[in-house]
This record gives C-alpha cells, sequence and structure tokens, in this order.
C-alpha cells in the first residue's frame, strides 16, 4: 500500500477529498484558439459584414423603396424652399407691385396720398377681402410708415397727418422747422427701402436659367436653336450671358421651355 501511494504520488495523482484536480504526470498541451490569431474586432468586424450582406439580400426591396421615397422627399423639401424663398422675394419686391414711389418730392407726395391705400388694404383684410398680396405689401409699407414716424417729432407728425388727409396744414404748424428735414428722411427711410426697389436681372441669370430648362427636356442646343431659328453657336452665347437674349428670342422660348427667371416664373 505504501508503495502504491507513493508511486501515485510520484505519478502526480492526489485524492478525491483534496479538491484538486487529478492530473496526469505527462506536461499538459494548451489548445492553439482561433480567436486570438485573427483578433476579437476582426472577428466581428467579418461577422458583422456577413450578417450586414444577408441582410441587405434580405431586405434589397425594402431599401430600393426607402431610397425612392427619401428622393421624392428631397424634392418636395427643395419646391418648398424655392417656393418660400419665392415668396418672400415677392413680399419684398413684387411680381406685381401695387405700390412704387418716384425719388422725388413728387414721389414723396404720392407716398402720403397712398398711406390711406396702405390702411385700406390692411381693413378690407382683416373684414375677409381676399387680397392676400396687396395686404402683404400694404401691411410692409405701413411698418415702413411708422419706422418714418418715428423719426419726427410731434409737429411733424401732425403735419404728415393733415397732408395724408388731403387738407392743407395751417401756416402756425409749419412755422418753426425745417419741412426739408422730413423730405430728407422720407428718402433714407422710405424711397431707398427695399421695398421700393425694383428688381433687376443679369445676362448671366437668364442664360443659367434658360441652360438648366433646355437640359430639364432634355434638348441639345442644335434642337433648340433649330427651333428658334438662329445658330447654336449664338444659344451658347445666350446660356453663357455673353449677348443679352433678345425680347424676340425670348418670346419664342417660352412657347415650348419652362424656366424661372428671377420673379418671372413661365411654365410650359
Amino acid at each position: 500500500m505504501r508503495a502504491r501511494s507513493s508511486a501515485g504520488q510520484s505519478n502526480g495523482l492526489l485524492s478525491r477529498g483534496s479538491g484538486v484536480r487529478i492530473t496526469s504526470g505527462a506536461p499538459s498541451i494548451k489548445k492553439q484558439h482561433f480567436v486570438p490569431i485573427i483578433g476579437e474586432k476582426m472577428l466581428f468586424l467579418c461577422l458583422f459584414g456577413t450578417f450586414l450582406y444577408i441582410f441587405c439580400l434580405i431586405f434589397n426591396d425594402y431599401f430600393y423603396l426607402l431610397h425612392i421615397r427619401l428622393t421624392y422627399c428631397t424634392y418636395i423639401l427643395k419646391t418648398l424652399k424655392n417656393d418660400l424663398n419665392l415668396r418672400v422675394f415677392n413680399v419684398i419686391y413684387g411680381i406685381m407691385k401695387y405700390f412704387i414711389f418716384r425719388k422725388d418730392e413728387n414721389g414723396f407726395q404720392d407716398w402720403i396720398r397712398s398711406i390711406k391705400r396702405f390702411r385700406w388694404a390692411i381693413r378690407t383684410h382683416q373684414a375677409g377681402a381676399k387680397n392676400d398680396k396687396e395686404y402683404t405689401e400694404a401691411n410692409l409699407w405701413y411698418v415702413n410708415y411708422l419706422a418714418f414716424m418715428n423719426e419726427l417729432n410731434p409737429a411733424q407728425k401732425e403735419f404728415i397727418k393733415i397732408k395724408e388727409s388731403g387738407h392743407i396744414p395751417p401756416y402756425s404748424l409749419v412755422t418753426g422747422f425745417d419741412i426739408s428735414f422730413i423730405y430728407e428722411r422720407w428718402l433714407e427711410i422710405v424711397a431707398n427701402s427695399k421695398l421700393n426697389q425694383l428688381a433687376e436681372i443679369t445676362n448671366e441669370e437668364v442664360g443659367k436659367a434658360l441652360k438648366k430648362a433646355r437640359k430639364d427636356l432634355c434638348l441639345s442646343r442644335a434642337q433648340v436653336a433649330e427651333v428658334i431659328g438662329i445658330r447654336p453657336e449664338t444659344l451658347k452665347a445666350y446660356e453663357k450671358g455673353e449677348r443679352t437674349l433678345p425680347f424676340d428670342m425670348f418670346y419664342k422660348l417660352i412657347q415650348f421651355l419652362s424656366f424661372r427667371i428671377g420673379i418671372l416664373e413661365i411654365n410650359n
């Protein structure tokens, strides 16, 4: 028994009661794992890529429909943005201006007589009249009128109110202050404001709009030039803004092209 136990101890065998795993006397060989060799991150990326590829194969149609819907939503948002920019531009400049004044004393008198019309357009709109464009422009002009009145003293304000009512201010009112000061302030605040400016357009803007309209219809310069009766080189000069587009050419182009130039919107 002693010899066997000693032999067992020499072979590395321990009793069960010791709570230690029984091992053999031969040296243990560690297994080579796959993960430490290529790295855990690389394995994760490979598995994730495989999963993503399978996922795309299964839901390919859904992704395509989602792409179409996102593209359509983007187009709608761009359209709304362009319409909003056009509305803001039209509020300031107006496609057809209801109020425009010369930058001289005659324009000053016209502006005074138009103050009643500002109020009338605002009141009729509040009463239910469908004069949205005139109301919007009149409201901006009235705000401009209030800003002008804030720059005047009480006597000068009374002078403007009597003039806008169509009466002649009494001599006692106009004595004591320089009427030219009122006119100078009017030139600065009213006459030179954006509301009293007419929109302008350059040859480059016309050419850019013309080129975009032509490409939207997938037409070449030669095709458009043949329709309106000019050479392709001439049309190219119009599109580059090197030459001014004559009105007769413009009148021909708007009959089969659809394009927007500043505040002028031409639809086919």
